[in-house]
């Protein structure tokens, strides 16, 4: 985002009002909900727990996906950067692996390399899908059909339906600017 908007109004109100807001939801459900039901407990205390269960798993299988995804594209940034002073263009691949096998990329005719090992090479963006499994999950835990009445509910999945609209936004825009930017490489990656 900060690459296609700069820094302005709309990034600073994002971070100051927005994303303090939105992150903080499902908490605000839970603590208004016992502010008005004190004394309410769970009907089904072994479904509450294969429910939260079920969205701590979901949690970490997106929090590995994002940090992961994320990590790879890093270090085969990394691995060029290193050699910046001994021509970058021909550092050699094998000092870093992904999954145990030397990395792949392609070449463009811009002289950049496009990572399609590990995520990368499953499919673009992975990270957005880790990003936004947290965030369901962290919604999961607030509603597991015995916490909230169904308006409620949709409230505290109010960040993950957003945050599914940004990031599917994000994707499209991204993937504009990438093919303006690679060409042809795009199409190939």
């Amino acid at each position: 985002d900060l690459i296609h908007d700069k820094f302005g109004f709309m990034l600073s109100f994002g971070d100051i009002v927005w994303v303090p807001f939105t992150y903080t939801l499902q908490m605000q459900c839970l603590f208004f909900y016992y502010q008005r039901h004190p004394k309410s407990t769970a009907r089904d205390d072994g479904m509450l727990w294969c429910w939260l269960t079920a969205a701590f798993v979901i949690f970490i299988v997106g929090y590995i996906l994002f940090r992961q995804s994320n990590l790879q594209k890093h270090r085969f940034r990394q691995m060029f950067a290193r050699k910046q002073g001994h021509n970058a263009k021909s550092a050699p691949t094998s000092e870093y692996k992904i999954w145990g096998r030397d990395v792949q990329y392609i070449q463009t005719q811009r002289g950049t390399k496009l990572l399609v090992s590990g995520w990368w090479g499953i499919c673009r963006h992975i990270n957005y899908t880790g990003d936004w499994l947290m965030s369901t999950a962290q919604s999961l835990c607030c509603d597991n059909f015995t916490f909230c009445a169904p308006p409620s509910s949709i409230l505290v999945y109010f960040n993950p339906i957003y945050f599914a609209i940004l990031l599917i936004h994000r994707e499209r825009r991204d993937n504009l600017r990438c093919q303006m930017k690679y060409a042809a490489d795009w199409d190939k990656y």
